[in-house]
């Protein structure tokens, strides 16, 4: 049996029962951690509350605030942005091979012509080195676009997977405001 909405309607009502009436709470921003809130609303972060046979339930401060609550409908992967993604990586890594070929093409030819070794100059080598860098900053952006589409329909997948499996009364995802703090088991409660 689960004891979970009898635990939380017992622990709202020990909250709101603790709780003064007069002030309004203030409301949770976001980015505060749970303590901090607390000290903000001048309320302890953390209550224990004794069930009596040596059973403690120990409960967490729920900040007052607007929070998203059910499931929502995931937004799927941007496949056009991603192409896109790749394919600049694909051009930068294809323009700086191309780029170093041409140089070493050149300075081929130029020793052939002039019938001794490859020379080049301080200048030539930066080139080279920069036109290298390039491509290697394509391929490195063409490889890790690749990654993260896969990544992102993955979860894409996922989320849809859930989206699907979640209670009819779970959907659509909405924003609540509770305008009261209230104390809810930091675990799940079972019984034994």
């Amino acid at each position: 049996m689960r004891l979970l909405p009898a635990i939380l309607l017992l622990a709202a009502a020990v909250s709101a029962a603790e709780q003064p009436s007069a002030p309004p709470y203030p409301l949770w921003d976001g980015q505060e951690i749970t303590e901090q809130y607390a000290r903000r609303a001048k309320l302890p972060s953390t209550q224990t509350l004794d069930l009596g046979n040596g059973v403690k339930l120990e409960l967490a401060l729920i900040p007052a605030g607007k929070f998203t609550i059910g499931t929502a409908e995931p937004v799927p992967v941007d496949e056009e942005g991603f192409r896109k993604r790749i394919i600049i990586g694909q051009a930068v890594l294809a323009a700086g091979g191309g780029a170093l070929l041409v140089f070493l093409a050149v300075i081929a030819m130029r020793a052939i012509r002039q019938r001794r070794r490859p020379q080049y100059s301080l200048a030539c080598f930066v080139a080279m080195i920069v036109v290298a860098g390039v491509g290697v900053l394509g391929g490195t952006h063409w490889r890790e676009s690749a990654r993260v589409f896969s990544d992102a329909k993955a979860e894409y997948r996922a989320a849809l997977a859930r989206y699907r499996e979640a209670d009819r009364l779970e959907k659509p995802a909405h924003e609540v405001t509770l305008t009261k703090p209230f104390y809810m088991p930091a675990w799940e409660p079972t019984r034994k």
